[in-house]
């Protein structure tokens, strides 16, 4: 997981996967799921006065997950997901 910006309120995340490989079931859930993204795992990654900013745009829905998977060849795709980790929509290219 990378915390691609966080400003202005809004939180966006990014998880990359390369090849077969997709998001994978832990003990806290489905990676890149709400359940997943625990105050533990946020701390180790940004300090604990980012972890609260970014609960608190969590509460107001200001954040975004986004998926990126880059194939064998280097293409690269971008699909966003939900709550859940589940993919809105198909892989788009870029």
């Amino acid at each position: 997981m990378e915390i691609l910006s966080h400003e202005y309120g809004l939180t966006y995340f990014k998880s990359s996967k390369y090849g077969t490989a997709d998001l994978g079931m832990t003990k806290d859930g489905k990676q890149m799921s709400d359940g997943w993204l625990t105050d533990k795992r946020l701390f180790e990654k940004v300090g604990e006065e980012n972890t609260d900013a970014i609960r608190q745009s969590a509460k107001r829905d200001n954040v975004e997950k986004w998926l990126m998977k880059v194939d064998e060849n280097g293409s690269t795709s971008m699909v966003k997901l939900d709550e859940y980790a589940n993919k809105l929509g198909k892989l788009t290219p870029f």
